[in-house]
């Protein structure tokens, strides 16, 4: 089995597309998929990467097989849904800059994102204090800690862009209709999550219907749902070269 992660635009090397919704990822994953060859493949994402997981879904469904979304949000606009109720203050906060409007909204990330390229684990623990559950806190040492200070190092290289584009994508019209999945979707979710907590877990499995399975791990959270893969899944694409096209765009990389 081949896995493939990239970055999305904005993220790394990634070329920013402003503007983008949920809903723009299709394009770029199939111009990747058709690249390495792959007319059907399974897709899985965690946290951001939750809802274009599920756009993925629910616009190639003739080549995604299955889905698995992890420690992913609802709409802002579900049905019945408090989308800040049992979240912490960073995702209050964060909220409240997206709905004062676009300058707000970035002055709040850039207050957090200011000196990220020197990001330690200590800064990381205490930019997530309030987003961390016990167990976070648990998981969130050695190696995975430092796996996740440089994720977080590599995605701000050239700036916020990315992290901006995506929070109103995924703040925002996702721009495709949830309902419209039949591949199979797993909803996986940490039951002391605080980051994306119970009622948004449970309005995004209603939202993407009836061929969707919800795992809710109770004592877990959403770092140790999100371990780095093995050494042997790691090894990323192998030699072949993206396509000048793609590379303009989007960047693949290697964990």
């Amino acid at each position: 089995m081949r896995g493939v992660t990239y970055a999305r635009p904005g993220f790394g090397e990634s070329t920013r597309s402003a503007g983008r919704t949920v809903a723009d990822v299709a394009t770029d994953v199939a111009e990747l998929a058709d690249h390495f060859g792959a007319d059907r493949f399974y897709t899985m994402g965690s946290s951001g990467g939750a809802p274009h997981v599920l756009a993925r879904a629910a616009l190639l469904p003739d080549r995604v097989l299955a889905a698995a979304a992890i420690a992913g949000p609802a709409p802002v606009g579900a049905d019945g849904l408090d989308w800040l109720a049992g979240t912490g203050d960073l995702n209050i906060e964060g909220f409240h800059a997206w709905q004062d409007g676009p300058e707000q909204h970035r002055a709040s990330l850039q207050k957090v994102a200011d000196g990220m390229g020197e990001l330690t684990v200590d800064d990381l623990l205490q930019t997530l204090d309030t987003v961390l559950s016990d167990v976070d806190r648990a998981v969130l040492v050695r190696e995975f800690a430092e796996f996740m200070t440089r994720s977080f190092r590599r995605a701000m290289l050239h700036g916020l862009d990315g992290w901006y584009d995506d929070d109103r994508a995924e703040l925002g019209d996702w721009g495709f209709d949830l309902g419209s999945i039949r591949a199979p979707v797993a909803l996986w979710h940490g039951g002391q999550d605080p980051f994306r907590a119970r009622p948004r877990r449970r309005a995004a499995g209603r939202a993407a219907g009836d061929g969707r399975s919800l795992r809710e791990v109770p004592a877990s959270s959403r770092r140790r749902e999100r371990r780095p893969p093995p050494p042997r899944l790691r090894a990323g694409t192998g030699p072949r070269p993206v396509p000048r096209s793609a590379r303009s765009r989007r960047t693949p990389r290697r964990p």
